[in-house]
Order: structure tokens, then C-alpha cells, then sequence
């Protein structure tokens, strides 16, 4: 979904840096694994269990970034082609 998160010239940035967004995402996944995981479980859980639950998130997280992109870079290049716009709904 990275191309999604930009519109005009900052798409066609995506596309050409595609590496750095899915980095940015990365980064950003982390930190919510972190937050999310830590606000849910912190004091229910030992530490150690914290920590396995952040690194295990964060890897299925990763997973499926690296599993969708390629889908929403082909469907970013279908709705060009097809000339789709949001306006379209």
C-alpha cells in the first residue's frame, strides 16, 4: 500500500523509491507493535514474553508489507491505465 499513501508526483516518487517507503513502513510498524503490545499486555505478562510478542508482531507485520505491496503497485498501474479516479465511486 505504500504507493496509496501519496498522490501525484509523490506516486511516481513511490514508485521510484519504492525500497525507502516500504523501509519508512518498517519503521512505522514497529513502533505501533511496540506501543500497542506494551499498552495491552504490559503488566499481565513477564517482560520477556512482552518482548517475543513485539518481535512476533512486528515479523507478521513485515510479512504481509512484503506480501501486498506488489498488489497495490499492480492496482495503482490498473486504475492509471483505466484512467480511474477517486472521484469515481
Amino acid at each position: 500500500m505504500s504507493g496509496l499513501f501519496f498522490s501525484g508526483a509523490g506516486l511516481r516518487r513511490a514508485n521510484i523509491f519504492g525500497c525507502a517507503i516500504i523501509s519508512l513502513r518498517s519503521s512505522v510498524n514497529f513502533l505501533d507493535s511496540i506501543i500497542f503490545i506494551t499498552l495491552a499486555f504490559a503488566g499481565t505478562v513477564a517482560n520477556a514474553v512482552l518482548v517475543n510478542m513485539i518481535i512476533s508482531q512486528y515479523l507478521v507485520k513485515i510479512i504481509l508489507v512484503l506480501a501486498d505491496t506488489p498488489f497495490c503497485y499492480l492496482a495503482v498501474r490498473w486504475a492509471r491505465k483505466e484512467g480511474v479516479t477517486a472521484d469515481e465511486r
